[in-house]
């Protein structure tokens, strides 16, 4: 299995591989902590371990789709002819799983070049990188203070430690969806909806974003927004990834199905658009007929922003 070892100059830890990486693809953790970085493509696997002063990346190729994709559906071919060509096509089979490990082999030094080239950064000063350094440690633990308040429910101090965290550089879905979800919390629902945009920005295969999103979007009255928000979780819902694993496992648990959820809600706010569109029509029709404080979409909290200015 083909590896390289990369200085690491940009004295990453385990977070701050996976925060450079998340710029350029998706990637994923492993359950196991066997590794720092794993990504799943449906042909090679990479690796990527931070050990202190360097950053060792690791390649191999997938052979589960070798098997699926050659030998198995050759075996069955060699099965059901039976001795009319039957040895033929297995021998074909093990042909192309030979020949494609191969081709992959060769493969593999580019894609270590390539994450050799995405890791590499140009070593700091020594004055820039104690202040570069103590940014991110400034940030990192805004981040992880604001997920403890947000664990507990403390929206308000998050929102204060998820503010220095990002004012300081520390930007990703994660962190831009916490705060959108505590900001929706406190009534700040506009400001919510910036957030998950950028969230979603960062992350746009994360079914729970757009489900977060679209309550933002209700509650500020823009229903036609929180229909497409919900059609798109549905949608995004079917992406078979990390995050939305999670989110399905966690409805689960909770004895809910997560796209039936979705369609619920989804239906819920098409027949709230239709109470309002025969709303309007009735006030077209015979204003002053039901009473002027008869508003199913506008909300308390529509115009309500932070007077602070963040990023």
């Amino acid at each position: 299995m083909p590896s390289i070892a990369i200085p690491n100059s940009a004295k990453w830890d385990f977070d701050g591989v996976f925060a450079h990486l998340s710029k350029f693809g998706r990637w994923g953790i492993d359950p196991k902590k066997r590794f720092v970085i794993a990504n799943w493509s449906w042909h090679t696997v990479v690796r990527i371990y931070a050990k202190g002063e360097t950053i060792e990346v690791t390649a191999s190729p997938r052979f589960r789709t070798m098997f699926v994709f050659g030998l198995i559906p050759m075996c069955f071919i060699a099965s059901a002819l039976n001795g009319h060509g039957g040895l033929v096509a297995l021998e074909v089979a093990i042909g192309f799983g030979i020949g494609w490990l191969f081709w992959r082999m060769l493969l593999l030094s580019n894609t270590l070049d390539r994450m050799a080239k995405i890791l590499t950064v140009p070593a700091p000063t020594t004055a820039a990188s104690s202040e570069s350094n103590q940014s991110r440690l400034v940030a990192r633990r805004g981040f992880d203070l604001g997920t403890e308040f947000f664990a507990n429910k403390q929206h308000q101090e998050a929102v204060a430690c998820f503010d220095i965290a990002i004012n300081l550089g520390f930007e990703d879905a994660d962190i831009y969806g916490k705060r959108g979800l505590c900001l929706s919390s406190l009534g700040f629902d506009l400001d919510a909806i910036d957030d998950f945009d950028k969230a979603i920005a960062f992350d746009p295969e994360n079914t729970h974003l757009y489900s977060m999103r679209s309550a933002s979007k209700s509650n500020v009255g823009d229903l036609h927004g929180c229909v497409t928000d919900l059609q798109e979780a549905i949608r995004v819902a079917e992406i078979d990834n990390l995050g939305n694993r999670a989110i399905r496992e966690l409805a689960k648990s909770r004895g809910n199905n997560l796209i039936v959820t979705y369609q619920l809600w989804l239906d819920m706010a098409n027949m709230t658009l239709e109470r309002q569109a025969n709303y309007e029509s009735i006030e077209r029709e015979s204003p002053g007929t039901l009473p002027p404080t008869h508003d199913l979409v506008s909300s308390r909290r529509a115009a309500a922003r932070r007077r602070t200015q963040t990023k």
